[in-house]
């Protein structure tokens, strides 16, 4: 292998910017030629692509998952209005009854 294959080697096994360093400073000490580096770059700009992509599919996947809390959230809202409605349906009810409830009771004490 020749300093050319060592590096495209070694550009694959890296994180990009340390692959971007190794192509900078062996295409600097003229160990490469300005094909080979001009191939490394384009190895390594491959490989932050393919980076920041992963990044970008698990920033997918969490936002996904805010989406689907939210939703659920916005159901459990739905329903405690519900609920909240019902509560206060039957409080007016309630209300009613007590009132009606009172006027006989005051009604019954003046007769006696």
């Amino acid at each position: 292998m020749d300093v050319a294959e060592n590096l495209i080697a070694a550009v694959l096994g890296k994180a990009a910017e340390e692959a971007l360093e190794t192509a900078v400073q062996a295409y600097l000490q003229k160990k490469i030629s300005r094909e080979d580096f001009q191939t490394a770059l384009l190895l390594v700009i491959v490989k932050m692509m393919g980076d920041m992509n992963r990044k970008l599919d698990d920033t997918n996947k969490k936002l996904d998952d805010v989406d689907r809390k939210l939703d659920n959230i916005g159901k459990d809202l739905a329903e405690v209005k519900q609920i909240l409605a019902a509560l206060n349906e039957n409080v007016a009810q309630t209300y009613e009854e007590l009132a009606k409830l009172m006027a006989n009771l005051m009604r019954r004490s003046v007769r006696i």
